[in-house]
């Protein structure tokens, strides 16, 4: 088993990282990284139905989605 740190509070590039190494690495891979605030949401999630849009952009949350 691989472990990574990640130093990066982004959360695109933190869920891409995982979504690639879930895809394309041969053995497990455990991830620990922190996000700037943000609220992840699943592939067949409605944000805009879901989350008060209004109070995410006024504190400045990102919005990311996990494929």
């Amino acid at each position: 088993m691989k472990l990574y740190i990640l130093n990066t509070t982004d959360p695109y590039y933190n869920l891409a990282l995982e979504e690639y190494l879930f895809e394309r690495e041969g053995e497990d891979a455990f991830l620990l990284w922190q996000n700037a605030p943000t609220v992840v949401i699943g592939k067949n999630q409605n944000a805009f139905a879901e989350l008060h849009m209004d109070e995410i952009r006024r504190r400045g949350i990102r919005i990311a989605r996990r494929i």
